[in-house]
């Protein structure tokens, strides 16, 4: 499925030979949102339409997952296939959202609602997953520089139950969460430093 995907990002040129600088988030915060805390109402635009807002607090799902994309990367695009799947296998109890980060930049906008155009317009279909940026302010909520793909996991409460690359958004994850049982997941950092030790974490839904 990832090669198929691939090769139709190739295909209708979605994936950039060059990627405008994004700046970085000040770092205004002395500590960004971690494992534990409770994510504040933020708005959550729609990619496309942006008039249409939603507001987390609205949001009713067990577990919510915010997956930090990136328009031009090409480890982001390839996770989508896999994200839609967590979404359709797990839709009454999980909810996905595909957040472009620092939707304040219109270039940022304009290249995520690109390439869900293209995919659209490819597939001839909508695009399943409900994508969705945020501000910068937002942004600097969770983190300075990060590499997508990035999620961070909520519970119903809208507490970060966990923050993590791809490798643990799986099926079995969400089975065993689901399920009342408690995860020991690595938190990924919130500054892109690389060479930190990796720190663990127990993730596990509220009763």
């Amino acid at each position: 499925m990832r090669i198929i995907f691939c090769c139709l990002l190739l295909m209708t040129g979605i994936v950039a030979t060059a990627q405008k600088t994004r700046p970085s988030v000040p770092d205004t915060l002395s500590h960004f949102l971690t494992v534990g805390d409770t994510v504040p109402d933020i708005a959550l635009y729609n990619i496309v339409s942006p008039q249409s807002i939603t507001r987390l607090k609205d949001i009713k799902r067990r577990i919510t997952i915010l997956a930090f994309w990136s328009a031009t990367g090409i480890p982001s695009l390839q996770e989508l296939p896999k994200v839609d799947s967590i979404r359709r296998r797990f839709e009454k109890s999980v909810r996905v959202l595909l957040v472009t980060r620092d939707g304040s930049l219109a270039h940022v906008r304009e290249e995520a609602a690109e390439v869900i155009r293209r995919i659209e317009a490819y597939t001839e279909k909508k695009l399943p997953l409900t994508a969705v940026y945020i501000d910068t302010a937002s942004t600097a909520l969770f983190f300075n520089k990060v590499t997508e793909p990035h999620y961070i996991w909520l519970d119903r409460n809208k507490k970060i139950i966990a923050i993590t690359d791809g490798d643990a958004l799986t099926a079995g994850n969400m089975i065993a969460l689901l399920s009342g049982k408690t995860l020991d997941l690595a938190v990924k950092p919130a500054t892109g430093a690389t060479g930190e030790p990796v720190q663990k974490h127990k993730a596990v839904l509220p009763r």
